[in-house]
């Protein structure tokens, strides 16, 4: 929270000293955008997250924008790197009609992970288990507009709905061990919801 703090203190400042800039608020403008986007969140693991999408001004400062793209993260108890494709909504309003202005917004982000052997755990040496999971962000945003840029940071709840999978067929196969049981393989579900702290850029041609 200490780092939020000091990251929201920081865009009020530079709000304060350009607030009344003479060049007028490009969200206050009617028009569709093509936008890329980078951030990242921290929920336990690092991530990093790359992202394209479209988005419309519907003038006085309202904005909506949906995209797609791609989100690697690693988690601290394996150090394997994890791929999930991401998609998401945002809509957001910006404050003021200058060229500098603070906006909130939402991010609803879900993701995919694509690579789930990559999160396998070893629980014996003649048994494998691996997890694959789909999660969903809901992340309220504050934020800076400078011209067509928005850099933004925000704090929301985290949910995820995870699969164990435990194959018994797969470990027979690989490690060719005729002591194994071959009980069917079998889906263990389990969801959880942690907070989120996340943040970004985003860049609009």
């Amino acid at each position: 929270m200490r780092y939020f703090t000091v990251v929201v203190s920081l865009m009020f400042l530079l709000v304060g000293v350009n607030a009344y800039a003479k060049d007028r608020s490009y969200f206050h403008n009617r028009g569709f955008d093509f936008e890329w986007s980078v951030g990242g969140h921290m929920i336990g693991e690092a991530s990093a997250e790359t992202t394209v999408g479209v988005g419309y001004r519907f003038g006085k400062g309202w904005m909506m924008s949906v995209g797609a793209g791609y989100t690697g993260s690693t988690f601290p108890n394996q150090g394997k790197w994890n791929n999930f494709l991401t998609a998401y909504i945002e809509g957001k309003y910006s404050f003021l009609d200058r060229k500098i202005s603070p906006y909130l917004g939402v991010r609803v982000k879900g993701q995919y992970m694509l690579n789930p052997d990559m999160g396998k755990l070893i629980v014996h040496p003649d048994y494998d288990r691996y997890t694959s999971s789909k999660q969903l962000f809901i992340i309220p945003q504050i934020g800076v507009d400078i011209r067509r840029v928005s850099v933004w940071i925000g704090l929301g709840p985290h949910f995820a709905w995870e699969i164990e999978h435990d194959d018994a067929d797969y470990t027979q196969n690989t490690h060719n061990n005729p002591a194994i049981d071959l009980t069917p393989s079998k889906d263990i579900g389990r969801e959880y919801l942690i907070p989120c702290l996340a943040l970004g850029a985003i860049f609009r041609f």
